[in-house]
C-alpha cells in the first residue's frame, strides 16, 4: 500500500510522508547532518494530507521547501499563540475567519480546531507559487 490518495496541481497527495522523508525528520531530530536535505530529495512531487485528530485535516505541500514539516511538528506549531487566541475567543460565537497570507492555511485549520466558535474560515494566499489545495 503506497498511502496515494489522489492528487492536486499535478502532485500525488499521500495519507503518510514517504519512508525517507521520516527518516529525515528523525535525523533532523536526533541532530545529525544530512537530514534536511534527503528530506528534500525525498519530498519531491509530494503533497502529504496529515490527520490532525477531531476531523481535522491539513493538506501540506512538502515538495516545496518552507513546507518540509512532518504532522508533529504542525501540531506543535505556534501553541502558545493558538492558546492565548483560544483564551481570546471563549466568548464568541459563529466567528469567520480570514486569514490573509495562509499559504498552505495551516494557522486556519488549526485555529478552527482549538476554537469551536469557529464556524467559517476563509483562508487565501496572495502568493502565485501557492495552487489551490
Amino acid at each position: 500500500m503506497n498511502g496515494t490518495l489522489s492528487t492536486v496541481c499535478g502532485y500525488r497527495i499521500r495519507k503518510t510522508p514517504p519512508l525517507l522523508f521520516r527518516l529525515a525528520e528523525l535525523l533532523k531530530r536526533w541532530k545529525l547532518r544530512g537530514g534536511h536535505r534527503l528530506g528534500a530529495l525525498a519530498s519531491r512531487g509530494c503533497v502529504v494530507e496529515y490527520d490532525l485528530g477531531d476531523g481535522f485535516r491539513l493538506t501540506v505541500p512538502i515538495y516545496r521547501a518552507d513546507n518540509l514539516i512532518s504532522r508533529d511538528q504542525v501540531l506543535n506549531y505556534e501553541t502558545q499563540m493558538l492558546s492565548a487566541m483560544s483564551d481570546a475567543a471563549r466568548s464568541m460565537r459563529d466567528a469567520t475567519l480570514i486569514d490573509c497570507g495562509a499559504d498552505t492555511g495551516m494557522i486556519s485549520v488549526l485555529l478552527r480546531r482549538h476554537i469551536p466558535a469557529i464556524g467559517t474560515s476563509w483562508p487565501s494566499s496572495p502568493t502565485p507559487r501557492c495552487c489551490r489545495i
